[in-house]
């Protein structure tokens, strides 16, 4: 069991390495800072939805659906 749990932890270990490397990459395309360390040059990211209003009730937003769903039940359309 020993040998397993090596090769398992081996392969977790290669997994995390694989999704910060895309992470970096990925963010590097986007023109972000990587892994939450902004950079001085980096772009400000606050205020880019100005205009964009959010309905009261989006919270609840399909509430009964869900419900519905939950319970089992077919949503109503």
């Amino acid at each position: 069991m020993d040998g397993l749990t090596s090769r398992l932890s081996n392969a977790v270990r290669a997994a995390l390495a694989h999704a910060r490397a895309l992470l970096l990459r990925t963010a590097g395309r986007a023109g972000l800072p990587h892994a939450g360390k902004a950079s001085a040059g980096s772009p400000r990211r606050t205020g880019f939805l100005r205009g964009y209003t959010i309905p009261d009730d989006f919270d609840r937003m399909a509430a009964d659906e869900i419900q519905a769903m939950f319970e089992g039940r077919q949503p109503e359309r």
